[in-house]
């Protein structure tokens, strides 16, 4: 009886993070501003580091499903770069915080292999987490 009702109640838990929209304008600490669209369980945005003459721009479209959300990125002609790939996204503190958990294609900066200050240094993991709050606005 106590597995069942616990079960009930991480069930309950995660259609609560469904439950929150995340339409709106949040901003991420790759320095990206993206506009968020929820249509149920679907979500989309469009994302870019600045307004005018941006260093990267790109779509997403993925689908929510607990406090999980998974898709595919593409970068668009605004920007410079032309990469793409999967996302893994985790949905934190009652829909007011994303993060990726998963990345492929060079998203937020993070290729296996970045350079600072023309040395080459690997780029672990961790140091790659991109994190995203909802904007005041």
């Amino acid at each position: 009886m106590k597995r069942i009702l616990m079960f009930i109640l991480l069930l309950g838990a995660a259609q609560l993070a469904v439950a929150a929209d995340l339409t709106g304008t949040w901003q991420c600490d790759d320095g990206g501003t993206y506009y968020l669209r929820q249509a149920g369980s679907e979500l989309h945005w469009y994302g870019e580091t600045a307004t005018t003459a941006p260093r990267w721009s790109n779509v997403f479209d993925g689908r929510i499903s607990g406090s999980r959300i998974k898709g595919r990125w593409y970068d668009v002609p605004k920007g410079q770069t032309q990469g793409q790939g999967e996302l893994t996204l985790t949905i934190k503190d009652n829909g007011k915080v994303i993060e990726a958990a998963r990345k492929s294609g060079g998203f937020g900066g993070c290729s296996p292999l970045s350079s600072m200050a023309g040395v080459a240094v690997s780029t672990s993991p961790a140091a790659c987490t991109v994190t995203c709050s909802r904007s005041s606005s």
